[in-house]
């Protein structure tokens, strides 16, 4: 979802892009990740995918080994129970389900090969180039309009999300000038999660009926006034 957006970005700073082809390189394979690694040789190593947490170590020891910069793209899911907002980097990582479990199980598989990484912490992403992407929250409404005839939207849920345009912006610009850390990537710290989705609907005229609920409380807020993602759309 993210990758190819970033892929754009991070050219034009200069950087030629070598995609990890999964089907041309088994990441099963010790041996032939190692080989791959090898023959191109990266200046950066940028892990946006899924798979199994070896093939993630494999990558971070040979960016220690060779001194090279090694990025992680994590998600705000590795706080899970932790709910109650003013999320920080050194809040407690409560994982309550199987991605969130996995996310977090490789950010410390890394952190314990090589301490010299980038961790980015994401939220939700907003774009209407991955309107057809289950993970977007564009696409997440028009899903909804479409199977219900209209979208429900809690106002005591406070989400973490971005822009997906200025999150690749500004990823580019942390790896380029900040040095390793983990970083959280968020632009809302005020709209309650019906406010965001009627200024959506308006912004990207998806016609949807928004309908408010009062559910449950729930805040995953992340702020780490390091990483610059202000945007006008998300001011009351």
């Amino acid at each position: 979802m993210i990758a190819p957006r970033f892929k754009e970005v991070i050219e034009k700073h200069g950087y030629e892009v070598v995609v990890f082809d999964r089907s041309k390189v088994n990441i099963d394979s010790d041996i032939a990740v190692k080989r791959f690694l090898k023959a191109v040789n990266p200046d950066l190593i940028i892990h946006f995918a899924y798979g199994r947490i070896k093939w993630t170590t494999i990558m971070a020891k040979y960016a220690k080994a060779h001194q090279k910069k090694f990025v992680y793209v994590s998600t705000v899911n590795v706080y899970g129970d932790n709910k109650a907002g003013n999320l920080l980097v050194n809040s407690p990582c409560l994982p309550n389900d199987e991605y969130s479990r996995y996310k977090r199980a490789v950010e410390e598989a890394v952190l314990k090969t090589n301490n010299e990484v980038y961790i980015f912490r994401l939220g939700w992403q907003i774009s209407p180039l991955l309107e057809t992407h289950p993970n977007n929250m564009v696409s997440f409404m028009k899903r909804e309009q479409n199977e219900h005839g209209f979208v429900l939207a809690n106002q005591n849920s406070y989400l973490s999300v971005s822009l997906t345009k200025d999150l690749v912006e500004e990823m580019t610009r942390i790896i380029i000038t900040m040095p390793p850390d983990i970083y959280l990537f968020n632009s809302n710290f005020s709209l309650n999660f019906y406010d965001l989705l009627v200024k959506l609907n308006d912004l990207y005229h998806l016609e949807c009926v928004i309908k408010a609920e009062d559910g449950p409380s729930f805040n995953n807020l992340m702020f780490d006034d390091r990483v610059d993602l202000s945007n006008e759309f998300f001011s009351k």
